[in-house]
Parts: C-alpha cells; sequence; structure tokens
C-alpha cells in the first residue's frame, strides 16, 4: 500500500508530466521510481546548500530511463518542480526544511521489498558531498565492473549494470543476482538506441531493383524534343586514282583496263 508521501510524490509528478504532454509516461511510475524521487527530494530538504549542490542533469538522465522524454523539460523548470515539491513533503512530514532526518527511524525501501533481502544487501541513505548524489549511486569510479557485467550480459545496457552496481554497493556478485532478477521479472532498464531498433525486413528483388533504377539511373527527359538529323558532305569525296603500266588507268577507279591486240597483215 502506497504511504501519504508516495501518494503526494506521483500526484505531483503526474501533474508535472501531464504540463508538458508526456501523457503516455504516467502509467511507467511505479514504487521504484518513487522511491528514488523520494531519497532526491529528502536530500534537498537535507541540504543546507542544496542550490549549489543538486545535479538536474544526473536526475533527468535517470529519470529520462523510467519515464522517456522527461530530459527534453527546461532543466530550470525540474530544478523548481523539485524544490517546490521538496517543501511540500518537509510540510507533510511535520519537519523543518534544514533539519537533519535521523536514517534509522525511516520505512525500508519498496525496492528492498519486491527484490528480497537475499538479492539485496543493505543500502545506506545517500549523502550529499559536494554534488547531490542519485539514490543509484556512481558507479563510474569502477569501470572495470561495469566491463566485466557487461561481458557476462550482453543483452543488457550500461545504464542498467550501473543501476545494479548502485544498489549492491559496489559488489558484483549481487549485482549480478540483481541483473538476473530484473531480467526475469521484465523490470530491467532498456537501452533507447536499442528499443528504436527495427526487425531486417525481407524486400522483394523486384522492388529492390526498381528502387535502386529509380533512385540513382539516369532518364534524359529531353530527349523525346531533341530532332536528330543526319550530315550531309558539301562535296563529293575523291575517287582513287589507279594505274597500271605507269599509266593513269581511269579517275573512276576501275580495277581493269580492256587491252586490245594488233593484228598482223599477211
Amino acid at each position: 500500500m502506497a504511504t501519504d508521501r508516495e501518494t503526494l510524490v506521483k500526484n505531483c509528478l503526474s501533474k508535472f508530466l501531464k504540463k508538458h504532454d508526456l501523457h503516455d509516461c504516467i502509467d511507467a511510475i511505479d514504487e521504484i521510481v518513487l522511491s528514488y524521487v523520494i531519497s532526491i527530494l529528502e536530500d534537498l530538504g537535507d541540504d543546507q546548500n542544496a542550490e549549489e549542490n543538486i545535479d538536474v542533469d544526473q536526475f533527468t538522465e535517470m529519470m529520462d530511463a523510467y519515464i522517456p522524454g522527461l530530459s527534453n523539460i527546461d532543466s530550470v523548470e525540474v530544478c523548481e518542480w523539485m524544490f517546490s515539491l521538496s517543501t511540500e513533503l518537509s510540510k507533510e512530514k511535520g519537519d523543518s526544511p534544514y533539519i537533519p532526518v535521523d536514517n534509522t527511524s525511516e520505512p525500508s525501501s519498496p525496492v528492498t521489498d519486491i527484490i528480497g533481502a537475499t538479492a539485496l544487501p543493505q543500502i545506506d541513505r545517500t549523502e550529499v558531498n559536494g554534488n547531490v548524489e542519485s539514490f543509484l549511486g556512481d558507479t563510474e569510479d569502477d569501470p572495470e565492473l561495469v566491463t566485466m557485467l557487461l561481458e557476462m550480459f550482453p543483452t543488457a545496457c550500461s545504464l542498467e549494470i550501473s543501476h545494479c552496481l548502485a544498489l549492491s554497493n559496489g559488489d558484483p556478485d549481487s549485482a549480478a543476482q540483481l541483473i538476473i532478477h530484473r531480467q526475469e521479472i521484465g523490470d530491467c532498464i532498456v537501452s533507447s538506441n536499442n528499443s528504436k531498433k527495427k526487425k531486417d525486413m525481407v524486400l522483394d528483388d523486384n522492388k529492390v531493383k526498381s528502387h535502386i533504377i529509380n533512385r540513382f539511373s539516369y532518364v534524359d527527359t529531353d530527349a523525346d524534343k531533341k530532332t536528330h538529323t543526319p550530315t550531309f558532305q558539301k562535296q563529293e569525296s575523291k575517287k582513287l586514282v589507279r594505274y597500271l603500266d605507269n599509266k593513269v588507268v581511269s579517275t573512276k577507279g576501275e580495277k581493269f583496263t580492256e587491252i586490245k591486240r594488233k593484228i598482223q597483215k599477211t
């Protein structure tokens, strides 16, 4: 059953998505998204220099994996929405925005209830050190672990690997169990590039041929408008002059002559 804080965050997040024409993404809001948003908002309420330490780009990038299109919203509007919702949560809880909250009195995360204690180790509350760290932690310091898990799970994206490593506090064995569990329940993060890939279509040879001809062949559209006329010679070519016995045979080029024999008188 959702708590009052989760209900408040879900309603505010739904209104924020409707405001930016993301109605289709409202159904993607689940307990994991709500627990992540609540943890970030509580960090904002506990930090006195939250305006300087907040990392809105990291928050929108992580939320965009669950709610596509959120990264297209202006970061200033996202920041204002986060601070206003953090103030409402502080009022709802009855605490001052800058009074530290006792970590031991917090209820268990819904993520632990869903996955189970065996697959997910104890997760400590994230603290603000320079920049507001996300609930999922920062795995950029361990690229070898990410590479190793990517080799073990080639179908998983790097964001899913980083997500599970952060939840398991950098333990590769627990992260591997968590990845397997999330793949079985269909709750793993899918890369936006992979989701947009289409299956290869088998095209007919005739269609491919006609497509190539229409695109790359040259068709002279002015061929029907042109008139082709033969060229006539201005003067007749000269005939060859042939010789026989050092005499001119003819100017017309005959190949033989008639030789008359003289008749001797008796």
